[in-house]
C-alpha cells in the first residue's frame, strides 16, 4: 500500500500531500466572499436611505401640495362670503339712493338747515315735516327695514318714519365718519332689532341745485336687520370642509374692531382674510 511521502525542500518545512497546499486558488476564491457580502451590504443601506430620503421628499412634496390647496381653497371661501357682504349693502345703498337722488328731499335738507335762522322758511318746512316722515316710512316697509331717517349735521333727526332709530352716540359715531372725505357709505354695526343685531347705513346726501357746490353736511340713514343673515354668513357652509371655522372682523367708526362670532383662541391651522369691499370689514377662514 503506497502512503504519501513529504517532500523536502531546502529552507522550507515540509507540507503534507495536496490537502495542506490547498491555496485560495484551489478553493475557487471562497476568501474574498466575506469582502463580497460587506460590499453588499453597503449597497443595500444606501439604497435604503436613498429610498428613505425619497419618500420623506415626496411625503413633504405632498404635504405642501395639500397645504396650498387648503389655502386657497379658504381664500376662495373668504372671497365669497365677502362678496355676498358687498352685495347686500350695494343693495342697501341703492334703497337709500331713492332718497340721495331726490331733488325733493336734497332741498328739504338743506333748507332744513337754513330754516334755524328763518323763521318763515321753518313755519314751512315744518308743514313738509308730515309728507317727509310719510316717505320715509314707506320706503322702510316695502325695503323690510327697521327704520329710514334724514339726519342733520348736528346729530339731530330732520325726518323720520317715527321709529327710535339710533342713539346720540351711534349717530354721533356715523357723523364723524361722514366728515371725513371718503367715498361710500358710512356702516355701523349695533346690538338690538328683530334679529339680534341690527345695521345703520348713513349715506351722504349731496346739495340740491340750487346750492351745487355746498357741502350739505346731511345724510340719510337706513337701519336694516343683519342678526340672521349673518349668522347664516358665518355659519358652516357645505363646500367648507371638517375643521374650517368662519369670524368677520368690523371695524366701527371710532376704530372699535368688532368680532363675530367673539373671538377665540387662534385656530392652529392655515388662515385666509378677504376684505369686503366698500367697508372696512374683512371675512376671515380658519382650518383647524
Amino acid at each position: 500500500m503506497s502512503t504519501a511521502s513529504a517532500t523536502l525542500v531546502p529552507g522550507r518545512e515540509a507540507t503534507a500531500g495536496p490537502e495542506a497546499t490547498a491555496g485560495p486558488e484551489a478553493t475557487g476564491g471562497k476568501v474574498r466572499r466575506p469582502r463580497a457580502g460587506l460590499m453588499a451590504l453597503l449597497v443595500a443601506g444606501a439604497s435604503a436611505l436613498a429610498l428613505g430620503a425619497g419618500a420623506e421628499r415626496l411625503i413633504g412634496e405632498r404635504r405642501a401640495a395639500e397645504l396650498a390647496a387648503l389655502e386657497g381653497r379658504l381664500a376662495a371661501l373668504a372671497a365669497g362670503r365677502a362678496e355676498v357682504l358687498a352685495t347686500w349693502v350695494d343693495g342697501l345703498a341703492a334703497i337709500g339712493g331713492r332718497l340721495t337722488g331726490s331733488e325733493l328731499v336734497r332741498l328739504f335738507a338743506h333748507e332744513s338747515a337754513l330754516a334755524r335762522s328763518d323763521g318763515g322758511l321753518a313755519a314751512a318746512l315744518a308743514e313738509q315735516g308730515p309728507y317727509m316722515g310719510l316717505l320715509l316710512e314707506d320706503l322702510a316697509r316695502q325695503s323690510g327695514l327697521i327704520g329710514a331717517g334724514l339726519l342733520a349735521e348736528d346729530g339731530s333727526w330732520l325726518a323720520s318714519d317715527g321709529a327710535a332709530l339710533l342713539s346720540e352716540a351711534a349717530r354721533s359715531a356715523l357723523l364723524r365718519e361722514l366728515a371725513r372725505p371718503l367715498p361710500g357709505p358710512r356702516a355701523l354695526l349695533l346690538d338690538g332689532g328683530p334679529s339680534g343685531r341690527s345695521l345703520a347705513l348713513a349715506l351722504p346726501l349731496p346739495a340740491p341745485e340750487a346750492a351745487a357746490g355746498v357741502r350739505s353736511g346731511a345724510a340719510v340713514v337706513l337701519l336694516a336687520p343683519a342678526g340672521e343673515r349673518l349668522g347664516r354668513l358665518l355659519a358652516p357652509q357645505p363646500l367648507d370642509g371638517p375643521g374650517v371655522s368662519a369670524r368677520l372682523e368690523v371695524r366701527q367708526p371710532g376704530g372699535e374692531v368688532l368680532e363675530l362670532p367673539a373671538a377665540g383662541l387662534p385656530a392652529p391651522g392655515p388662515t385666509a382674510r378677504a376684505a369686503v369691499r366698500g367697508l372696512p370689514w374683512s371675512v376671515v377662514l380658519a382650518a383647524d
